[in-house]
């Protein structure tokens, strides 16, 4: 049924994906509205051989429940992550970071502190979409 009358019906009849940590950080806020844990997050990275959430470009929770890990090593230079685009609140995370990312150029302080400040808008915009 929902590949005849659409996205709309598709959305309405399962879990769109969601996104739980982008660019190296948890979307923490996200997580606690949905209810899921850092050790589930953590249970994630560890089958996929990641050291530590900051080689992760996006974790994403499937509407079936799986997790999709995309590690930022392994992003793509030369073409737009097409799978990730349609996933809600991706494209405005990317954007929002870019823009920061920009904007900033200073000191390893200073960077941190924009790190710090960029994990605080990522989870509001994530929060927003979910």
């Amino acid at each position: 049924m929902s590949s005849h009358f659409g996205l709309s019906l598709e959305n309405a009849l399962n879990s769109p994906p969601l996104i739980i940590a982008f660019r190296g950080g948890a979307l923490n806020d996200v997580m606690r509205k949905h209810r899921i844990s850092t050790t589930d997050l953590n249970g994630a990275l560890r089958q996929r051989n990641i050291w530590h959430i900051s080689e992760v470009e996006a974790v994403i929770i499937e509407s079936t429940g799986n997790f999709s890990i995309y590690k930022r090593a392994d992003m793509p230079q030369d073409l737009e992550p097409q799978v990730l685009l349609d996933v809600p609140g991706y494209q405005k995370l990317v954007e929002h970071f870019d823009q920061e990312s920009n904007g900033h150029k200073g000191s390893r302080g200073e960077k941190q502190n924009m790190q710090s400040g960029q994990e605080e808008s990522a989870n509001e915009i994530a929060a927003e979409e979910a």
